[in-house]
């Protein structure tokens, strides 16, 4: 009996899919079912798909208009009668050890919730340090930042500080997924750190200290959009303050990122404002009044969006208060 439901998601995958559901197949713990989502695909990914299930009977593929990586990963749950659930993306390589440590690691103390693990990164843009980036857990205590052990969990403190855990690292109960709604399909970034958020607020998250995943880096990442990321993490810290899951211990956390981040972004502009009009000879780099306006304007532009930023529950009763 199956134990394990897998679900990937994807969208124009030719290139990959393969060698995704390869590592599934590739796994040492074998008991498990896979259900591939064709969100909308364009390319081949269909005819690959549905060649790779006819061949293998654990394997369901279903095709949905295109509604985005949350709702296809939502959707492929809703197939799955496994009590635990794995995502893997549908371009990324799950290690042959993945399913096996992961449910050893969340059923340790007869826990039932989940357990997330390491990544490492391959590709065209990988970083060789991203499982120090990943291992770096730090849970934020008063006003700072605490390193979490290889045998702690990782908490609402340490994941309110960073995202450090990436989808195909982490295996979840299927009670817990559905506990908290699934995934938000109504946000198109940082959706995996909401959802990974959300799913703290009510136990802490197994930690196994060993990479499960080779995630692989190439220029149709989303996560390359650094932009959009920074403004969807602000957002996202705003809109888990509105969480009726929020304990109090949990809210003061929450605020206390928001204050340190802004203090850090205060100090940050006032270093860009001593280093454009500090002094003449820093002033001698404008041409004319026009430059010297111009830069006002655009430092004051950013200063509105800076201010506009956070609640104000995260700001100092006065601006030069730490």
């Amino acid at each position: 009996m199956p134990d394990i439901g897998v679900v990937i998601p994807a969208y124009n995958s030719a290139l990959y899919i393969s060698q995704a559901v390869k590592s599934i197949q590739d796994q040492t713990h074998v008991h498990w079912r896979m259900v591939i989502v064709d969100d909308g695909s364009s390319d081949e990914t269909g005819q690959i798909v549905q060649t790779i299930s006819d061949t293998d009977d654990r394997i369901k593929y279903i095709r949905q208009e295109n509604q985005g990586v949350s709702a296809a990963r939502n959707n492929g749950v809703e197939e799955l009668d496994t009590p635990w659930i794995y995502f893997l993306d549908a371009d990324d390589i799950a290690e042959p050890w993945a399913l096996e440590e992961l449910l050893l690691t969340a059923t340790e103390g007869g826990r039932h919730h989940a357990a997330h693990g390491l990544a490492t990164q391959f590709g065209d843009q990988e970083k060789t340090d991203y499982i120090d980036y990943l291992r770096d857990r730090r849970a934020l205590c008063g006003s700072e930042y605490r390193r979490l052990g290889p045998n702690e969990p990782t908490t609402f403190a340490s994941l309110i500080r960073q995202n450090g855990i990436t989808i195909g690292s982490i295996l979840i109960h299927k009670e817990s997924f559905m506990r908290i709604g699934g995934f938000d399909a109504n946000i198109k970034h940082c959706e995996d750190w909401n959802f990974f958020l959300r799913l703290s607020l009510s136990d802490d998250i197994n930690f196994l200290d060993r990479s499960v995943l080779r995630y692989r880096r190439h220029e149709s990442n989303a996560s390359n959009n650094l932009d959009a990321m920074r403004l969807a993490e602000r957002s996202l810290l705003k809109s888990m303050l509105q969480s009726p899951l929020l304990s109090p211990s949990q809210k003061a956390v929450l605020h206390q990122r928001q204050r340190l981040d802004f203090i850090h972004r205060r100090d940050r502009i006032r270093k860009e404002f001593k280093l454009i009009f500090g002094s003449r000879r820093n002033l001698g780099i404008f041409r004319n009044k026009a430059d010297v306006m111009l830069a006002v304007m655009r430092q004051s532009a950013g200063l509105f969006r800076f201010w506009t930023q956070f609640p104000k529950s995260a700001i100092p009763r006065t601006w030069s208060k730490s």
